[in-house]
Protein backbone atom coordinates (compact mmCIF):
# COMPACT_ATOMS: atom_id res chain seq x y z
CA UNK A 1 0.00 0.00 0.00
CA UNK A 2 1.52 3.75 -0.43
CA UNK A 3 1.96 5.46 2.15
CA UNK A 4 -0.38 8.35 1.23
CA UNK A 5 -3.07 5.50 1.66
CA UNK A 6 -2.29 4.73 4.64
CA UNK A 7 -5.21 6.73 6.70
CA UNK A 8 -6.13 5.13 10.11
CA UNK A 9 -2.83 4.14 11.77
CA UNK A 10 -0.51 7.28 11.17
CA UNK A 11 -3.63 8.96 13.02
CA UNK A 12 -3.12 6.81 15.92
CA UNK A 13 0.90 7.25 16.50
CA UNK A 14 1.07 5.86 20.21
CA UNK A 15 -0.01 2.21 18.34
CA UNK A 16 2.79 2.44 15.84
CA UNK A 17 3.06 0.30 12.61
CA UNK A 18 5.64 -1.96 13.59
CA UNK A 19 5.12 -6.29 13.59
CA UNK A 20 3.33 -6.47 16.85
CA UNK A 21 4.56 -9.87 18.72
CA UNK A 22 3.39 -13.50 19.78
CA UNK A 23 3.92 -13.92 23.08
CA UNK A 24 0.63 -11.79 24.47
CA UNK A 25 -1.01 -15.57 22.75
CA UNK A 26 0.77 -17.81 23.70
CA UNK A 27 2.43 -16.96 26.92
CA UNK A 28 1.34 -18.68 29.77
CA UNK A 29 3.18 -15.89 31.98
CA UNK A 30 1.18 -13.14 30.59
CA UNK A 31 -2.07 -14.87 30.72
CA UNK A 32 -1.41 -15.07 34.61
CA UNK A 33 -0.91 -11.09 34.53
CA UNK A 34 -4.54 -10.98 32.47
CA UNK A 35 -6.12 -12.46 35.19
CA UNK A 36 -4.83 -10.94 37.98
CA UNK A 37 -4.32 -7.01 36.23
CA UNK A 38 -7.05 -6.87 33.78
CA UNK A 39 -10.28 -8.92 34.25
CA UNK A 40 -9.74 -8.74 38.75
CA UNK A 41 -9.62 -5.02 38.25
CA UNK A 42 -12.02 -3.58 35.68
CA UNK A 43 -15.76 -3.72 35.10
CA UNK A 44 -16.84 -7.05 33.39
CA UNK A 45 -20.25 -7.72 31.03
CA UNK A 46 -22.19 -10.07 33.34
CA UNK A 47 -25.59 -10.01 31.00
CA UNK A 48 -29.15 -8.09 30.49
CA UNK A 49 -31.23 -6.33 32.39
CA UNK A 50 -33.96 -8.67 30.70
CA UNK A 51 -32.17 -11.62 32.79
CA UNK A 52 -33.59 -10.47 36.05
CA UNK A 53 -36.78 -8.70 35.11
CA UNK A 54 -38.98 -9.42 38.73
CA UNK A 55 -38.15 -9.56 42.27
CA UNK A 56 -36.19 -12.89 42.99
CA UNK A 57 -35.03 -13.97 39.13
CA UNK A 58 -31.51 -14.57 39.02
CA UNK A 59 -28.80 -15.52 36.70
CA UNK A 60 -25.43 -16.79 38.13
CA UNK A 61 -22.45 -15.97 36.09
CA UNK A 62 -19.22 -18.00 35.58
CA UNK A 63 -15.96 -15.46 35.77
CA UNK A 64 -13.78 -19.18 34.92
CA UNK A 65 -10.82 -16.29 34.52
CA UNK A 66 -11.17 -15.43 38.02
CA UNK A 67 -12.09 -18.59 39.58
CA UNK A 68 -15.44 -16.75 40.33
CA UNK A 69 -19.00 -17.67 40.15
CA UNK A 70 -21.26 -14.56 40.79
CA UNK A 71 -24.83 -14.46 41.66
CA UNK A 72 -26.48 -11.79 40.37
CA UNK A 73 -30.21 -11.31 41.50
CA UNK A 74 -33.39 -8.62 41.51
CA UNK A 75 -34.45 -8.20 44.87
CA UNK A 76 -37.63 -6.96 46.13
CA UNK A 77 -36.89 -3.01 45.96
CA UNK A 78 -36.23 -3.73 42.37
CA UNK A 79 -32.58 -3.55 42.69
CA UNK A 80 -29.98 -5.59 41.42
CA UNK A 81 -27.72 -6.73 43.64
CA UNK A 82 -24.74 -9.01 43.17
CA UNK A 83 -22.76 -11.42 45.32
CA UNK A 84 -19.96 -14.14 45.24
CA UNK A 85 -21.41 -17.60 44.63
CA UNK A 86 -20.17 -18.94 48.15
CA UNK A 87 -21.78 -19.77 51.02
CA UNK A 88 -20.30 -18.15 54.22
CA UNK A 89 -20.15 -21.14 56.39
CA UNK A 90 -18.01 -23.80 54.79
CA UNK A 91 -17.50 -21.84 51.73
CA UNK A 92 -19.60 -24.27 49.33
CA UNK A 93 -21.27 -23.09 45.86
CA UNK A 94 -24.65 -21.75 47.10
CA UNK A 95 -26.60 -21.45 44.01
CA UNK A 96 -26.47 -24.46 41.69
CA UNK A 97 -28.83 -23.62 38.78
CA UNK A 98 -27.93 -21.17 35.92
CA UNK A 99 -30.78 -19.32 36.57
CA UNK A 100 -34.20 -19.05 37.75
CA UNK A 101 -36.76 -17.31 40.47
CA UNK A 102 -36.12 -18.09 44.26
CA UNK A 103 -37.72 -16.09 47.55
CA UNK A 104 -34.35 -17.03 48.96
CA UNK A 105 -31.09 -19.03 48.87
CA UNK A 106 -30.60 -22.37 50.68
CA UNK A 107 -27.34 -23.56 50.96
CA UNK A 108 -27.66 -27.96 50.14
CA UNK A 109 -25.00 -28.08 52.63
CA UNK A 110 -25.72 -27.26 56.29
CA UNK A 111 -29.07 -25.63 55.24
CA UNK A 112 -27.40 -21.85 55.79
CA UNK A 113 -30.44 -19.38 53.99
CA UNK A 114 -30.14 -15.85 52.51
CA UNK A 115 -32.14 -13.36 51.31
CA UNK A 116 -32.44 -11.40 48.05
CA UNK A 117 -30.07 -8.84 49.72
CA UNK A 118 -27.52 -11.21 50.53
CA UNK A 119 -28.31 -11.05 54.30
CA UNK A 120 -27.63 -14.17 56.21
CA UNK A 121 -31.50 -15.43 57.22
CA UNK A 122 -31.02 -18.88 58.75
CA UNK A 123 -28.86 -21.10 60.58
CA UNK A 124 -30.10 -24.59 61.63
CA UNK A 125 -28.19 -25.41 65.25
CA UNK A 126 -27.25 -21.30 65.74
CA UNK A 127 -26.64 -21.93 69.73
CA UNK A 128 -24.04 -24.44 68.63
CA UNK A 129 -22.26 -21.92 67.12
CA UNK A 130 -19.54 -19.57 69.59
CA UNK A 131 -20.08 -15.78 69.84
CA UNK A 132 -22.47 -15.78 66.56
CA UNK A 133 -24.22 -13.04 64.79
CA UNK A 134 -25.86 -13.73 61.75
CA UNK A 135 -25.29 -10.07 60.75
CA UNK A 136 -21.40 -11.09 60.88
CA UNK A 137 -22.00 -13.73 57.63
CA UNK A 138 -23.86 -12.45 54.52
CA UNK A 139 -23.06 -13.26 51.56
CA UNK A 140 -19.73 -11.17 49.99
CA UNK A 141 -21.13 -8.22 48.29
CA UNK A 142 -19.25 -7.61 44.56
CA UNK A 143 -19.77 -4.35 42.78
CA UNK A 144 -22.76 -3.80 40.05
CA UNK A 145 -24.30 -1.31 37.68
CA UNK A 146 -25.99 -1.20 34.55
CA UNK A 147 -25.80 0.84 31.05
CA UNK A 148 -28.41 0.56 28.57
CA UNK A 149 -29.46 -2.02 30.09
CA UNK A 150 -26.19 -4.22 30.02
CA UNK A 151 -25.08 -5.26 33.61
CA UNK A 152 -21.94 -4.92 34.47
CA UNK A 153 -19.50 -6.05 37.30
CA UNK A 154 -16.57 -5.70 39.28
CA UNK A 155 -14.73 -8.05 41.75
CA UNK A 156 -11.80 -5.40 42.81
CA UNK A 157 -13.55 -4.31 46.03
CA UNK A 158 -10.54 -1.85 46.47
CA UNK A 159 -11.54 0.22 43.24
CA UNK A 160 -13.40 3.32 43.53
CA UNK A 161 -13.82 3.54 39.59
CA UNK A 162 -17.76 4.02 38.67
CA UNK A 163 -19.46 1.85 35.38
CA UNK A 164 -19.05 5.27 34.00
CA UNK A 165 -16.07 6.51 34.27
CA UNK A 166 -14.90 3.41 32.71
CA UNK A 167 -17.08 3.46 30.18
CA UNK A 168 -15.38 7.11 29.81
CA UNK A 169 -15.67 8.84 26.13
CA UNK A 170 -17.82 5.78 25.06
CA UNK A 171 -21.07 7.60 26.79
CA UNK A 172 -20.78 10.56 23.90
CA UNK A 173 -20.42 7.99 20.64
CA UNK A 174 -23.39 7.30 19.17
CA UNK A 175 -23.78 3.94 20.86
CA UNK A 176 -24.90 5.73 23.66
CA UNK A 177 -28.05 6.79 21.54
CA UNK A 178 -28.96 3.28 20.60
CA UNK A 179 -32.32 1.85 21.80
CA UNK A 180 -30.97 -1.51 23.79
CA UNK A 181 -33.20 -0.90 26.39
CA UNK A 182 -36.54 -2.11 24.04
CA UNK A 183 -38.69 -5.19 24.10
CA UNK A 184 -36.36 -8.16 22.54
CA UNK A 185 -36.65 -11.60 21.80
CA UNK A 186 -33.57 -13.01 21.97
CA UNK A 187 -31.46 -16.53 21.08
CA UNK A 188 -27.58 -17.35 21.80
CA UNK A 189 -25.39 -19.55 21.08
CA UNK A 190 -22.15 -20.78 22.84
CA UNK A 191 -18.91 -22.31 21.61
CA UNK A 192 -16.17 -23.83 23.23
CA UNK A 193 -12.63 -23.61 21.36
CA UNK A 194 -9.18 -24.02 21.88
CA UNK A 195 -7.91 -20.67 21.16
CA UNK A 196 -6.24 -17.55 23.27
CA UNK A 197 -9.29 -15.00 23.85
CA UNK A 198 -7.56 -12.79 22.20
CA UNK A 199 -7.23 -14.66 18.65
CA UNK A 200 -10.79 -14.78 19.05
CA UNK A 201 -11.36 -10.92 19.53
CA UNK A 202 -9.34 -10.14 16.68
CA UNK A 203 -10.67 -12.89 14.41
CA UNK A 204 -13.50 -10.09 14.64
CA UNK A 205 -11.73 -6.57 14.96
CA UNK A 206 -11.36 -6.54 11.54
CA UNK A 207 -13.29 -6.74 8.21
CA UNK A 208 -9.88 -7.95 5.56
CA UNK A 209 -11.10 -11.24 6.06
CA UNK A 210 -14.66 -10.71 5.18
CA UNK A 211 -14.68 -11.23 1.00
CA UNK A 212 -12.34 -14.80 1.77
CA UNK A 213 -13.65 -16.78 5.04
CA UNK A 214 -17.02 -15.37 4.25
CA UNK A 215 -17.13 -16.53 0.53
CA UNK A 216 -20.15 -19.21 1.31
CA UNK A 217 -22.16 -16.66 2.70
CA UNK A 218 -22.16 -13.30 2.92
CA UNK A 219 -19.35 -12.27 0.36
CA UNK A 220 -21.99 -10.63 -2.07
CA UNK A 221 -22.75 -8.08 0.47
CA UNK A 222 -19.73 -7.17 0.84
CA UNK A 223 -18.10 -6.97 -2.69
CA UNK A 224 -21.24 -6.51 -5.19
CA UNK A 225 -20.91 -2.85 -6.84
CA UNK A 226 -18.05 -2.25 -4.85
CA UNK A 227 -15.52 -1.34 -7.09
CA UNK A 228 -14.02 1.27 -4.94
CA UNK A 229 -14.04 -1.08 -1.85
CA UNK A 230 -13.70 -4.82 -2.97
CA UNK A 231 -11.93 -5.58 0.08
CA UNK A 232 -14.37 -4.17 2.74
CA UNK A 233 -12.17 -1.42 4.09
CA UNK A 234 -14.41 -0.14 7.37
CA UNK A 235 -15.43 3.34 6.61
CA UNK A 236 -14.70 4.98 10.05
CA UNK A 237 -13.07 3.77 12.75
CA UNK A 238 -12.94 5.70 16.18
CA UNK A 239 -10.64 4.82 19.58
CA UNK A 240 -11.91 6.01 22.75
CA UNK A 241 -9.60 5.25 25.41
CA UNK A 242 -9.77 1.41 26.45
CA UNK A 243 -12.82 1.31 23.53
CA UNK A 244 -13.19 2.02 19.92
CA UNK A 245 -15.42 0.82 17.01
CA UNK A 246 -16.03 0.33 13.57
CA UNK A 247 -18.49 0.54 10.72
CA UNK A 248 -18.37 -2.06 8.35
CA UNK A 249 -19.50 -0.93 4.55
CA UNK A 250 -21.98 -3.29 2.58
CA UNK A 251 -23.30 -3.28 -1.11
CA UNK A 252 -25.90 -1.20 -1.81
CA UNK A 253 -26.81 -3.00 -4.99
CA UNK A 254 -26.87 -7.22 -3.79
CA UNK A 255 -29.63 -8.92 -4.13
CA UNK A 256 -30.23 -12.27 -1.69
CA UNK A 257 -31.77 -15.55 -3.26
CA UNK A 258 -35.29 -16.27 -4.31
CA UNK A 259 -35.81 -17.11 0.05
CA UNK A 260 -34.18 -14.21 1.15
CA UNK A 261 -35.62 -11.94 -1.13
CA UNK A 262 -39.02 -13.05 0.36
CA UNK A 263 -37.61 -12.26 4.03
CA UNK A 264 -36.45 -9.24 2.57
CA UNK A 265 -39.99 -8.43 2.51
CA UNK A 266 -41.26 -8.35 5.75
CA UNK A 267 -38.09 -6.86 7.74
CA UNK A 268 -34.42 -5.65 7.40
CA UNK A 269 -31.61 -8.37 6.77
CA UNK A 270 -28.08 -9.32 8.09
CA UNK A 271 -27.58 -9.00 4.14
CA UNK A 272 -29.41 -6.45 3.29
CA UNK A 273 -29.55 -4.43 -0.49
CA UNK A 274 -30.64 -0.74 0.63
CA UNK A 275 -33.14 1.46 -0.36
CA UNK A 276 -33.89 5.17 0.86
CA UNK A 277 -36.82 3.86 3.02
CA UNK A 278 -34.92 1.83 4.62
CA UNK A 279 -32.00 3.87 5.44
CA UNK A 280 -34.67 6.50 6.58
CA UNK A 281 -36.10 3.88 9.13
CA UNK A 282 -32.67 3.33 10.89
CA UNK A 283 -32.80 4.14 14.78
CA UNK A 284 -30.71 6.69 16.20
CA UNK A 285 -27.08 5.73 17.35
CA UNK A 286 -26.11 3.72 13.81
CA UNK A 287 -24.39 4.86 10.79
CA UNK A 288 -22.51 7.60 12.55
CA UNK A 289 -20.84 8.75 9.29
CA UNK A 290 -23.87 8.91 7.20
CA UNK A 291 -22.56 6.25 4.29
CA UNK A 292 -24.86 5.21 1.84
CA UNK A 293 -23.00 1.93 1.62
CA UNK A 294 -23.85 1.22 5.45
CA UNK A 295 -23.62 -2.07 6.46
CA UNK A 296 -22.77 -2.39 10.68
CA UNK A 297 -21.65 -0.62 13.73
CA UNK A 298 -19.32 -3.15 15.72
CA UNK A 299 -18.35 -0.99 19.45
CA UNK A 300 -15.77 -2.75 21.35
CA UNK A 301 -16.13 -2.71 25.34
CA UNK A 302 -13.33 -3.42 26.96
CA UNK A 303 -11.72 -6.10 28.22
CA UNK A 304 -14.21 -8.97 25.82
CA UNK A 305 -17.36 -7.94 24.12
CA UNK A 306 -18.09 -6.86 21.12
CA UNK A 307 -21.48 -4.90 20.61
CA UNK A 308 -22.72 -4.82 17.08
CA UNK A 309 -25.88 -3.01 15.65
CA UNK A 310 -27.23 -3.79 12.21
CA UNK A 311 -30.22 -1.49 12.53
CA UNK A 312 -33.47 -2.83 13.77
CA UNK A 313 -31.71 -5.59 15.42
CA UNK A 314 -28.04 -6.47 17.63
CA UNK A 315 -25.95 -8.97 18.92
CA UNK A 316 -23.29 -9.21 21.52
CA UNK A 317 -20.20 -11.55 21.13
CA UNK A 318 -19.06 -12.07 24.52
CA UNK A 319 -15.16 -13.64 24.63
CA UNK A 320 -14.33 -15.35 27.98
CA UNK A 321 -11.15 -16.57 28.96
CA UNK A 322 -10.87 -20.30 30.26
CA UNK A 323 -7.17 -21.08 30.30
CA UNK A 324 -3.96 -19.48 28.08
CA UNK A 325 -5.76 -21.42 24.94
CA UNK A 326 -9.28 -22.04 26.27
CA UNK A 327 -12.46 -19.60 25.37
CA UNK A 328 -15.97 -19.46 25.71
CA UNK A 329 -17.49 -17.91 22.94
CA UNK A 330 -21.38 -16.85 23.40
CA UNK A 331 -22.71 -14.42 20.90
CA UNK A 332 -26.33 -13.48 21.78
CA UNK A 333 -28.77 -11.63 19.28
CA UNK A 334 -31.69 -9.55 19.69
CA UNK A 335 -34.49 -8.89 17.51
CA UNK A 336 -37.30 -6.69 17.89
CA UNK A 337 -40.69 -8.88 18.60
CA UNK A 338 -42.33 -10.11 15.86
CA UNK A 339 -45.65 -8.59 15.22
CA UNK A 340 -46.26 -11.68 13.51
CA UNK A 341 -45.52 -14.74 11.42
CA UNK A 342 -43.59 -12.96 8.53
CA UNK A 343 -41.65 -10.83 11.06
CA UNK A 344 -40.48 -14.04 12.55
CA UNK A 345 -39.65 -15.83 9.14
CA UNK A 346 -37.51 -13.26 7.98
CA UNK A 347 -35.40 -13.32 11.69
CA UNK A 348 -35.39 -17.20 11.68
CA UNK A 349 -33.95 -16.47 7.68
CA UNK A 350 -31.84 -13.94 9.32
CA UNK A 351 -30.56 -16.76 12.54
CA UNK A 352 -29.58 -19.45 10.03
CA UNK A 353 -27.68 -17.22 7.89
CA UNK A 354 -25.70 -15.64 10.66
CA UNK A 355 -24.65 -19.06 12.08
CA UNK A 356 -23.32 -20.05 9.26
CA UNK A 357 -21.64 -16.68 8.72
CA UNK A 358 -20.30 -17.36 12.32
CA UNK A 359 -19.00 -20.94 11.38
CA UNK A 360 -17.00 -19.28 8.87
CA UNK A 361 -15.39 -17.06 11.67
CA UNK A 362 -14.86 -19.37 14.27
CA UNK A 363 -12.99 -21.90 11.22
CA UNK A 364 -10.00 -19.82 11.26
CA UNK A 365 -9.27 -19.35 15.22
CA UNK A 366 -8.30 -22.60 16.32
CA UNK A 367 -5.71 -22.49 13.24
CA UNK A 368 -4.47 -19.69 13.91
CA UNK A 369 -3.52 -20.51 17.63
CA UNK A 370 -1.62 -23.69 16.72
CA UNK A 371 0.30 -21.31 14.06
CA UNK A 372 1.12 -19.13 17.10
CA UNK A 373 1.76 -22.27 19.53
CA UNK A 374 4.37 -23.43 16.80
CA UNK A 375 6.83 -20.20 17.08
CA UNK A 376 7.52 -20.66 13.58
CA UNK A 377 7.51 -16.86 13.44
CA UNK A 378 7.89 -14.03 16.16
CA UNK A 379 6.03 -11.41 15.02
CA UNK A 380 2.98 -10.26 12.99
CA UNK A 381 2.63 -7.79 10.22
CA UNK A 382 -0.55 -6.03 10.18
CA UNK A 383 -1.94 -3.82 7.69
CA UNK A 384 -3.81 -0.52 8.07
CA UNK A 385 -7.37 -2.14 8.45
CA UNK A 386 -6.46 -3.70 11.16
CA UNK A 387 -5.46 -1.06 13.11
CA UNK A 388 -8.38 -2.33 16.34
CA UNK A 389 -6.49 -5.53 16.48
CA UNK A 390 -3.25 -3.21 17.47
CA UNK A 391 -5.12 -1.12 19.88
CA UNK A 392 -6.77 -4.66 21.33
CA UNK A 393 -2.76 -5.56 22.13
CA UNK A 394 -2.06 -2.13 23.39
CA UNK A 395 -5.07 -1.77 25.83
CA UNK A 396 -4.36 -5.37 27.46
CA UNK A 397 -0.61 -4.75 27.11
CA UNK A 398 -0.98 -1.22 29.34
CA UNK A 399 -3.05 -3.67 32.15
CA UNK A 400 -0.44 -6.54 32.02
CA UNK A 401 2.88 -4.10 32.47
CA UNK A 402 1.27 -1.10 34.46
CA UNK A 403 3.43 -2.19 37.15
CA UNK A 404 6.73 -2.84 35.48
Amino acid sequence: MNQENIAWTLSQPDLGTAPVPIEPYISKEYFERERDLLFRRVWLYAGRVEDVRKPGDFFVKEIAVCNASILIVRDESGKIRAFHNVCRHRCNQLVWESQGSARKFTCKFHGWTFNHQGELTGVPDQEQFFDFQKSDYGLVPVRVDTWKGFIFINLDSASDETLRDYLGELLKEPIAQYPFEGEFDWWSWRVHLSCNWKVLLDAFSEAYHAPFVHSQTVRGVITEGMKDNPLAHPTRFGIFGKHHMMTVPASTTYKPGPVGCLAFQYGPLMTRFRDPEIMKSLPPGVNPGGTPHWGFDQYYICPNILVSMFGTWWHIHHFQPLDLEKTLWELRVFFPKARNARERFTQEYTKCLLVDNMLEDLSTVEGTQRGLASRAVETIPLQDNEILIRHNLKVVDSFVKRDQ
